[in-house]
């Protein structure tokens, strides 16, 4: 286990003995993306995957998640995405927290993909506004509203590249219209430095 790793796993609540919703609490530590893993043939190959998923969790990451950007879910048909997730869930299951990237270019079917990663025993999941693209004020918000409330019962987390989009707290506040809230955190990206954070939202963001 990596040193660092291995510190701040001190610090965070167990997970093994659940496969629930990610908590606010768990959203710390080193969280990982995995690539989706592709043959000679261009078909995912799951051994490949599901080694390489081993391994990240021999190394003491503290969370897993699969396609993102990193996961190429755009080059994934419906089928296909399925596998992964099928996949991913299966070897992580009772070993490590995990987020399913629910990520497509429409409110329909991202929702679908939420509701396969929840029915599939997912602890959480990540959304993407469609196509990374700008967009209306009102059409982000209504977005992350109308996700949210397709999917009650499990916790979410949303994408935020540079530039694009709206802040972290109008995210939480347009997703957790509801009671109880279901959006636990924020990912942002910066497209200049590559650099990733998973941001766990306090209270005051309901």
């Amino acid at each position: 286990m990596l040193p660092a790793a291995r510190e701040m796993k001190k610090e965070i609540p167990d997970y093994r003995k659940r496969r629930t919703m990610l908590t606010r609490e768990q959203l710390l530590g080193l969280w990982v993306s995995v690539p989706t893993e592709w043959d000679e043939d261009g078909n995912f190959d799951e051994k490949s995957f599901r080694t390489e998923v081993a391994m990240l969790i021999e190394t003491g990451v503290h969370g897993l998640y699969t396609t993102g950007s990193t996961g190429e879910f755009y080059a994934l048909d419906w089928e296909e995405w399925k596998q992964v997730q099928d996949a991913f869930l299966a070897e992580t299951v009772g070993r490590i927290p995990v987020q399913v990237g629910a990520n497509w270019f429409n409110t329909r079917d991202t929702i679908k993909r939420m509701r396969y990663a929840r029915d599939k025993g997912a602890d959480a999941v990540q959304i993407c506004f469609p196509g990374w693209m700008e967009m209306r004020q009102e059409d982000y918000d209504q977005f992350l509203i109308d996700c949210c409330a397709a999917v009650t019962s499990h916790h979410s987390c949303a994408n935020r590249y540079w530039g694009l989009g709206i802040g972290p707290r109008r995210q939480m506040r347009c997703a957790n219209k509801r009671d109880p809230p279901t959006m636990i955190g924020v990912s942002r990206t910066s497209l200049f430095q590559m650099d990733r954070k998973l941001v766990p939202v306090s209270s005051h963001c309901r």
